[in-house]
C-alpha cells in the first residue's frame, strides 16, 4: 500500500476510535459508534471530493475558453493548393509546426510563416506640417538635383 493511502487510513481508524471512546458506554457501544463515525467520515470525503472536482471542472473549462479566445485571435486564411483553392482558418502557433488538413480534398498541408520588419518612427507633429513639408520636398529637390 502506497504511504499516503495508509496515512488517511490509519486517519480515519484514529478518529473513529477517539469518537467511539468519548461517547461508547459499552463494548457493543464502541462498535455502533465506531462504524457510524467511519461511515460518516467517509461519506464527508465523498462529498468533499465532489465538490472540489466540481470547482476544478469549471476552473478548466473557463482555461479551455480563455484559450479558444486566444487562439481565434491567432487564426489565418490558409488557401489548400489543390483544384479546389478552399480556404480555411488555422491557428497560427510559434511552438509547433503548422499542418492542417483540408476539407474538401483530405490532404495535409503545412503552413509557413513569413515575418517582415519595419522601422518604428515618431509620427510628424500636426503643427509644424507645413514646414516639414517644405524641408521634405526641398531634400527631395537636392536630391534630384545630385543625381542629375
Amino acid at each position: 500500500m502506497p504511504p499516503r493511502l495508509l496515512t488517511a487510513v490509519a486517519a480515519i481508524i484514529f478518529i473513529s476510535s477517539a469518537v467511539s471512546f468519548f461517547f461508547g458506554t459499552t463494548p457493543l457501544g464502541y462498535v455502533k459508534w465506531f462504524i457510524g463515525a467511519t461511515i460518516i467520515q467517509f461519506i464527508a470525503q465523498y462529498v468533499i471530493t465532489l465538490i472540489l472536482d466540481a470547482r476544478l471542472g469549471v476552473q478548466i473549462k473557463k482555461l479551455e475558453q480563455e484559450n479558444i479566445l486566444l487562439l481565434s485571435k491567432t487564426e489565418q486564411p490558409a488557401i489548400c493548393p489543390c483544384h479546389v483553392k478552399n480556404v480555411q482558418h488555422i491557428p497560427i502557433l510559434f511552438d509547433e509546426q503548422m499542418t492542417y488538413k483540408c476539407n474538401k480534398c483530405n490532404k495535409d498541408l503545412s503552413a509557413y510563416l513569413d515575418i517582415t520588419t519595419a522601422l518604428v518612427t515618431t509620427p510628424l507633429p500636426a503643427s509644424d506640417l507645413d514646414a516639414n513639408l517644405t524641408k521634405i520636398s526641398q531634400q527631395i529637390d537636392e536630391h534630384t538635383k545630385q543625381a542629375n
